[in-house]
């Protein structure tokens, strides 16, 4: 089939109209594009014959020619259509030239040269043979045959009709044609051409960079993740309604806004979540070019922009990207700025030259006009550099710290409140930025430690090293260096110094080094007074800490006491509070730098052994326990090795232990250091058996010969159950520490370092926390029998008689159905004799303690025994339903009424001899006479009567407790002393009717 039936398409239009050629071209772009496009008014096409809608905010102007075959297209004519399209046609994006002809490629460059000079995009669509025996033009035919025959439908012969449809099928079925559709609808996407798409685009861009954590800090090197759903923005109203203030007025005077603060004040989150508020709020806000001063490379404001629609479009076209900025600059626009551009901390990079440079540019008025313009930068750089310049056309606001209002908001959002943070803390975190770094320690507790003033200080500068790349000269150990000398000269009375000396320490040439004094002024590092400078007091406090960790170190490797070198280098400060806070930072060093434990331990022990350190070291001295576990247990054992004990500090410890249960449970060095305490043993006993006739060595000897092995200090493997060997008696404390500690945590892990003590227990003969042990087990919230049974198991399987010791032991303390049926098999020689066993089995009745079930039935029956001893030895064994008590002491019970004193019931608020009788026999009475205890209460209320004040309240009390068995009669009695308000309160939380009917009758 030929092309040239095509032709009969246009050859049965007009050029023009909405009937005409451009008229179809109108509805096929519209089926091929989705868009609508408008015809223009005859005599007003202005380098046009249709526009497009605002495409998403582009334009698009179309020129239609339909030319017969002999006509040739005119070069001057095209590119002055394009001219008058460019002029009258505010931010035209893509001029389309729909054509008949062929279009030659010398025209064809010529227009794409225009278009580029303009800033817009040219495409053409014509005969061209792109593709042997098919065209653009062909396609966009064939794409909407209907819309061809309906429009065509009066004007061709059915003959026509289907040659025409054979040649659209033909074009369809061509292998090009697929490919070719889809390059013809991306002539048409605008995407990377139109402001108002550029203006999507970047603005989209930019809300997903402060989405995320990584994306931020890789654009613009520091965190700016504003929109991350986990992270909580505090709202900064105050600050938000400042820069809309300058925002909304902006029209009216064309300036600037310089946003000033201290260093983590929020200056760049303050500004970036009040532009992703705007951004996301309101559509018509303009597109927004976020630059990290890092990234301003340039002082030409019109290459900046360029560069960044070329990155972020990829052009691959930097001199299209420059024209089209001109473009979008010369239309004119109302009292709304075309783009908004922030410079990002102008302080941290470049020298005051290129930035006064860039703003010189930026306020002239070609710029100022068009593109509003907000700078961050710390107060201190900005007050030195360009405060005072007063050509330029500016606004200064300062973000302040947190408010109480702002702060109690973004404490609230992690649960906290501001009576959760210590005194030290609180005035920092008003810093967003401390805020954050404190909520970061919290996230991540179980791996650093909590959170504390020294922790913050360290971290943050330790954070803006690692992000700022301008300062590439001062890593982590140069900063601390330059701290630990400027502390010396401190330490040496040179409480301020000169620039040169701050010089001299600072590494890099001449620039660098003003970089980095600048960034060390501005930061709050250094504050200059009197022409020198002082180090701030908080990183003083850091300086001091390395300091003593250096003397340590070199004590250390001097193989020198470290107590005593610590205690000399500190004495200067001894009963201040400022010695803590030097121990504080030197521990915290000495964790961070990985120092020898020898060095950790003896900074620990100088820190809780500080003169006045009091509350102080209660509240930071826990929170570094995650960092080195280690060197907290070693202090334990330092502490513990003390003959005496010192509570202040043992607590101390124990808090550091219990304040990171989470921590402990999951331990396997926790674990095997709890191991290791429980299996203390010493050779010569507990010191409570060198009492009296018997010394340390005849117990030793005792012990060696039990278990038949020379006892040396050192861990002993017995039957595969670690034993220490120590010879302090102190150590053997910690044994109680540990169970303390595990008693707060899941047992089950601890089962083993359990079966451990026992076993050392049992090589020393005696049982020091027997019921210490029994109490762990025991309240265990789930159960341990499993590992109770596995270990007991394994102990009964040596054949030992230790070892089966300690087995029993274990089942006593689990003392379950199961348990005891287990320990019923074990030898009954384990134990010797308990010498009051033979003294119970001589007269259980008459026995001190407490009496077996079975042979309560025998002293029930007894003639000779006293009756309040019975009651009082059958007490425990009242609840047991089965109990049955013989008729003839049910009816001797009342005489025991006999032996109380009414009138010394409840005198006052401690326990009397008559209370304490009335306890002791009241549980037979619920068991065998109950109406005879009612009736003793009943008679207990008359005596009311002989009451007032103390004893009055005290009796009342009691009596309450009783209150379900009065009768009208008792209940009155109460009404006649003075209608006691707390009966009332007490019945009125009573939810029965017995107390509801009380209640009516009073």
């Amino acid at each position: 089939m030929s092309s040239n039936a095509i032709d009969l398409v246009y050859e049965k239009l007009s050029s023009t109209g909405p009937d005409g050629f451009e008229g179809l071209i109108v509805k096929l772009l519209e089926n091929l594009t989705g868009y609508k496009f408008h015809l223009a008014d005859s005599g007003r096409q202005l380098g046009r014959d249709m526009s497009s809608d605002f495409i998403d905010g582009s334009v698009i102007a179309i020129e239609c020619k339909r030319y017969k075959e002999s006509t040739t297209l005119n070069s001057r004519e095209l590119l002055g259509e394009m001219d008058q399209a460019c002029d009258y046609i505010p931010f035209l994006d893509l001029w389309v030239l729909v054509t008949t002809k062929f279009i030659p490629s010398q025209l064809h460059s010529e227009l794409s040269n225009k278009a580029l000079r303009e800033g817009i995009v040219f495409e053409g669509i014509s005969k061209n043979n792109e593709f042997p025996d098919i065209s653009f033009l062909e396609v966009l035919y064939a794409q909407a045959e209907k819309i061809i025959f309906d429009f065509l439908e009066s004007k061709l012969s059915q003959g026509e009709k289907e040659e025409l449809s054979l040649r659209f099928e033909e074009i369809r079925q061509n292998k090009n044609y697929d490919s070719m559709l889809k390059n013809l609808k991306n002539k048409f996407d605008t995407a990377e051409i139109g402001y108002n798409h550029w203006k999507k685009l970047q603005n989209n861009w930019l809300i997903n960079c402060f989405t995320s954590e990584d994306k931020s800090r890789k654009e613009y090197g520091q965190l700016l993740n504003v929109k991350e759903d986990s992270q909580t923005l505090i709202k900064r109203d105050l600050a938000w309604d400042k820069i809309d203030d300058w925002y909304y007025n902006w029209g009216s005077n064309k300036s600037f806004l310089a946003v000033l603060g201290e260093e983590g004040d929020g200056k760049s989150w303050t500004v970036a979540s009040w532009i992703a508020n705007k951004i996301e709020e309101n559509n018509e806000f303009p597109s927004v070019v976020f630059l990290s001063s890092r990234n301003v490379n340039e002082t030409s404001p019109r290459e900046i922009l360029a560069n960044v629609i070329n990155k972020r479009q990829n052009f691959n076209n930097l001199e299209f990207c420059l024209n089209k900025i001109d473009n979008w600059l010369n239309k004119s626009i109302d009292e709304k700025p075309l783009m908004l551009i922030v410079l990002d901390g102008i302080n941290e990079r470049y020298s005051l030259k290129h930035w006064r440079k860039l703003l010189e540019h930026l306020s002239d008025d070609s710029w100022k006009d068009k593109i509003a313009l907000i700078i961050t930068s710390r107060t201190a750089y900005w007050e030195r550099v360009f405060s005072d310049l007063s050509y330029l056309n500016k606004r200064e606001e300062i973000i302040p710290p947190y408010n109480d209002e702002e702060l109690t908001a973004a404490l609230s959002h992690f649960d906290l409140n501001i009576n959760d943070i210590s005194n030290d803390l609180l005035p920092m975190i008003r810093k967003p930025r401390y805020f954050d770094l404190m909520v970061k320690f919290r996230d991540r507790i179980t791996k650093s430690g909590d959170v504390t003033a020294a922790r913050l200080i360290y971290e943050d500068w330790k954070d803006r090293l690692e992000r700022k790349d301008n300062l590439t000269e001062l890593d982590n150990n140069s900063f601390r260096n330059i701290i630990k000398e400027l502390a010396l000269k401190y330490k040496k009375g040179k409480e301020k110094v000169l620039i040169s000396e701050v010089e001299e320490l600072l590494p890099g040439f001449i620039r660098e080094k003003e970089i980095l004094l600048d960034d060390l002024c501005t930061g709050g590092i250094l504050r200059r007074q009197s022409g020198k400078y002082k180090v701030d007091e908080n990183l003083l406090n850091l300086g001091f800490g390395l300091l003593l960790v250096e003397q340590a170190e070199e004590a250390y490797n001097e193989n020198q006491n470290l107590n005593d070198v610590i205690g000399k280098w500190l004495e200067p400060y001894i009963g201040m509070d400022v010695k803590a806070k030097i121990c504080e930072a030197a521990v915290l060093h000495s964790f961070m730098l990985d120092c020898p434990e020898d060095i950790k331990v003896s900074l620990l022990f100088a820190w809780v052994n500080s003169q006045n350190s009091g509350q102080k070291v209660q509240e930071t001295f826990f929170a570094y326990f995650p960092l080195d576990k280690k060197s907290y247990t070693l202090l334990a054992e330092k502490i513990w090795r003390n003959e005496y004990n010192d509570p202040w500090v043992q607590d101390l410890i124990m808090d550091a232990f219990l304040s990171w249960d989470n921590l402990l449970k999951n331990s396997d060095f926790i674990i095997s250091t709890f191991e290791k305490w429980l299996g203390y043993i010493h050779p010569e006993g507990f010191p409570f058996q060198r009492r009296g006739e018997r010394e340390g060595e005849e117990i030793r000897e005792e012990i060696e010969s039990c278990i038949g092995l020379k006892l040396e200090p050192g861990v002993l493997d017995y039957y595969g159950y670690k034993i220490m060997v120590i010879e302090n008696d102190g150590l053997l404390r910690l044994g109680r520490f540990a169970l303390a500690v595990i008693s707060h945590l899941p047992r089950s892990v601890f089962i083993h370092a359990i079966a451990i003590g026992c076993v050392a227990e049992s090589i020393m003969g005696r049982s020091n926390k027997y019921k210490l042990f029994k109490w762990v087990v025991n309240s265990a919230q789930s159960s341990v029998w499993e590992g109770i049974k596995e270990e007991v198991k394994n102990l009964i399987s040596i054949d030992n008689k230790i070892t089966k010791k300690a087995a029993y032991r274990l089942l006593s303390f689990e003392g379950s159905r199961k348990a005891y049926k287990i320990k019923q098999n074990l030898p009954d020689d384990l134990f010797p004799e308990h010498p009051l066993k033979k003294k119970y089995e001589e007269d259980p009745c008459k026995f001190f303690g407490q009496l077996k079930h079975k042979d309560i039935e025998e002293c029930l029956n007894r003639e000779d025994l006293n009756l309040m001893s019975i009651a009082k030895k059958i007490n425990p064994f009242c609840i047991d339903p089965s109990l049955t008590v013989p008729k003839k002491v049910k009816e001797k019970l009342p005489s025991l009424f006999e032996s109380i004193d009414v009138s010394d019931i409840r005198i006052n608020r401690f326990k009397t001899v008559e209370d304490s009788k009335l306890e002791d026999i009241e549980p037979i009475f619920y068991t065998s006479a109950p109406e005879k205890l009612v009736d003793f209460i009943h008679n207990i209320v008359l005596d009311l009567n002989n009451r007032k004040d103390v004893s009055l309240e005290q009796l009342t009390f009691f009596l309450l407790k009783h209150y379900l068995i009065f009768t009208e009669k008792e209940f009155k009695k109460f009404l006649t002393f003075g209608k006691n308000s707390i009966v009332i309160k007490i019945l009125m939380r009573q939810k029965n009717m017995q107390s509801n009917i009380y209640l009516n009758l009073y």
